[in-house]
């Protein structure tokens, strides 16, 4: 439950975040404790009635929205952080599964028919 918590404020933030933004692509939030906000009507991309090119265009236009959404904020690089996060709590998650990994002990792995070094 205490995760659910967190997920639910980190969720109201966004969105409380990105209204002040005047970004225009999300549902109209009508309270933000506890968030309420109108119902989207759609159907699942992957399930529509949809010729691919039809589908490949609403994608685009995601994209599109996406890329708008990321060009209305921009935040300095904090390196130790991106180095924590993507370096060292990647080879930590990978440490703690090592001894259920085959071949995690040998030098070097086959992939493909390369000999490859072993990232552990």
């Amino acid at each position: 439950m205490i995760w659910e918590s967190f997920l639910a404020a980190q969720e109201t933030k966004w969105y409380q975040k990105v209204a002040d933004l005047n970004y225009r692509h999300i549902p109209p939030i009508y309270e933000y404790n506890p968030i309420r906000m109108k119902k989207m009507e759609g159907e699942v991309l992957s399930e529509a009635k949809l010729a691919n090119k039809d589908k490949k265009e609403v994608l685009d236009n995601l994209i599109d929205i996406l890329e708008e959404l990321h060009g209305k904020y921009s935040k300095s690089v904090n390196m130790y952080s991106l180095k924590d996060v993507y370096y060292n709590s990647t080879f930590s998650s990978l440490n703690a599964i090592k001894n259920i990994v085959p071949f995690a002990n040998d030098e070097y792995i086959n992939i493909n028919g390369k000999k490859v070094s072993q990232s552990f």
